[in-house]
């Protein structure tokens, strides 16, 4: 396989979103993200996110889904949020393209590190990312404020 790897580009959007649709499946999440929002909030203005896609010639094989993010202690990061590969390139070097494009770059920007989270089911990815060199942080626990109680947390 020669996987590449590249910017998305505004005129990627339909595709991340397949992409991203596609990853939604496999993890069993729902997933309330439109091809609008993923324009807006990634090619225009200040981009909240950036995304790689990986493809081997013109076919699609996956994407990264990344954002900064900030440690009062470290200083930048860059936060993973996605890392997915569509089934026939998984265990043929697309993740760890798209993993060393992420990690350039973070070291381009002089971050920290990559920061991520891997829902406990998900053996594979929690066996490719500590043969990358993640460590599980044992002394923290992941915690959400869904948007239903945003609401109720800004009323006196």
């Amino acid at each position: 396989m020669d996987i590449r790897v590249r910017a998305a580009l505004a005129d990627d959007v339909p595709l991340l979103k397949e992409l991203i649709d596609e990853m939604s499946v496999f993890e069993r999440l729902p997933i309330s993200i439109t091809e609008d929002v993923l324009l807006r909030d990634g090619f225009h203005g200040v981009p909240k996110f950036r995304a790689l896609l990986a493809f081997n010639k013109k076919e699609p094989a996956g994407y990264a889904f990344v954002y900064d993010c900030y440690s009062s202690f470290e200083g930048r990061g860059v936060y993973l949020e996605d890392l997915y590969v569509r089934p026939a390139y998984r265990g043929k070097s697309a993740a760890i393209e798209l993993l060393r494009a992420v990690a350039r770059a973070a070291l381009d920007s002089e971050c920290c590190g990559i920061v991520l989270n891997i829902l406990r089911w998900n053996t594979p990815s929690y066996k490719f990312f500590t043969r990358a060199g993640a460590a599980i942080l044992d002394d923290r626990q992941v915690l959400r404020i869904p948007r239903e109680r945003l609401e109720a947390l800004t009323r006196p």
